[in-house]
């Protein structure tokens, strides 16, 4: 079980430094309590992912081609869950169909490019979904604010509600 609500780890922003870091406003996530502290990048379609920090990819889901804001197709997008240290796992959401380059059971470093965004799932702008989270302790999950580091500094981001 995971207690904190900041993580632990320290995670690079995972796409390019040209892309400003800026959260969008995530109104879904503060309707769902456990999505509360992910974060939604606005970029184009077709835009570089990369792994946050080293880990191993535990999840890839790859075959969806819709999205739009009908919430039925909230479980139907393509993503990457990549297993870290310390309990904590990275969620990469909305990804274009195809657009996975890594493979299950993959060890991955922190950096490297693992996919490309996309506008799959329940979505109404085209945007990477990132999420750190780890275990409840009941079988649930929960996000968590993620630290990042960018010039020496360490920071964390959070999603504005509107």
């Amino acid at each position: 079980m995971y207690n904190g609500l900041i993580s632990k780890n320290i995670y690079r922003i995972p796409f390019s430094k040209s892309i400003k870091p800026v959260p969008e406003p995530a109104p879904f996530h503060y309707e769902n309590k456990w999505l509360k502290s992910a974060l939604d990048f606005k970029m184009p379609e077709g835009t570089p992912i990369l792994a946050a920090n080293d880990g191993v990819v535990i999840t890839i889901i790859e075959k969806f081609t819709k999205g739009s804001n009908n919430k039925s197709l909230a479980n139907k997008c393509n993503r990457i869950i990549i297993k870290h240290k310390n309990g904590e796992y990275t969620d990469y959401v909305h990804l274009k169909k195809d657009g996975v380059l890594v493979n299950k059971g993959q060890n991955v470093k922190k950096g490297v490019l693992i996919g490309y965004s996309g506008s799959t799932g329940y979505i109404t702008y085209s945007h990477l979904h990132f999420a750190v989270i780890v275990s409840d302790g009941t079988g649930s999950w929960k996000t968590i604010m993620p630290r990042f580091k960018k010039n020496n500094k360490i920071f964390t981001l959070q999603s504005p509600k509107e």
